[in-house]
């Protein structure tokens, strides 16, 4: 097991006020039957760090002075259904005939930001939970081929991630990992997103 149980928070606003921490909506459901609670398909995610470098010359010396300013994500799923990707993208939902089709809207005004969970395990079987607070997703590379009948086609959405930045302290937090075994685990999805934080 390497990753399952992907699910996706909807930011309903940038800051809760108290703590820093964005406020989420409801569970958006990248497959579209409510009844399943194993539905997301997860397939892969990749988290790459962004950092700022720069170099300052003074008294015959050099110095690099980095920062941290957020991370791409990509992830691949075996599909979303247009319900989904309405919010994740910006489209809408476009009525035509007894279907809706897409409508693909550039830099749409609806389109939102996320806060995700995900499970997965180490190479030596180390299971850990891992909670994003501030997603935004934008249009990946369009491609499809042939089917050969030796795979399925998936869905790769890529994005940016930013830190939060808690109010008490002000330290500037990019997710969350929580270990088996401790009190925050949680036997299978998450229904809240946790923020590692007291009440």
């Amino acid at each position: 097991m390497g990753f399952k149980n992907l699910r996706l928070w909807p930011i309903t606003a940038e800051s809760d006020g108290t703590t820093g921490y964005p406020t989420y909506g409801a569970i958006l459901k990248l497959q579209g039957n409510d009844d399943d609670a194993n539905d997301f398909n997860a397939v892969k995610v990749s988290l790459t760090p962004i950092k700022k470098t720069k170099t300052l010359s003074a008294d015959d010396l050099e110095k690099n002075f980095e920062k941290y300013v957020g991370y791409d994500i990509a992830l691949e799923v075996f599909r979303a259904e247009r319900q989904a990707i309405a919010p994740i993208l910006g489209y809408t939902e476009y009525s035509s005939g007894t279907l809706k089709d897409i409508k693909e809207v550039v830099n749409s005004a609806t389109k939102k930001k996320f806060g995700i969970f995900f499970e997965g395990a180490t190479a030596d079987g180390l299971v850990y939970q891992k909670y994003l607070y501030n997603v935004e997703f934008s249009e990946a590379d369009f491609e499809t081929e042939t089917d050969t009948g030796e795979g399925a086609g998936t869905l790769k959405l890529v994005g940016r991630g930013y830190p939060i930045v808690e109010i008490a302290g002000g330290a500037e937090v990019k997710g969350y990992t929580v270990y088996e075994g401790s009190s925050a685990f949680v036997d299978g999805p998450a229904e809240t997103i946790y923020k590692g934080i007291p009440a």
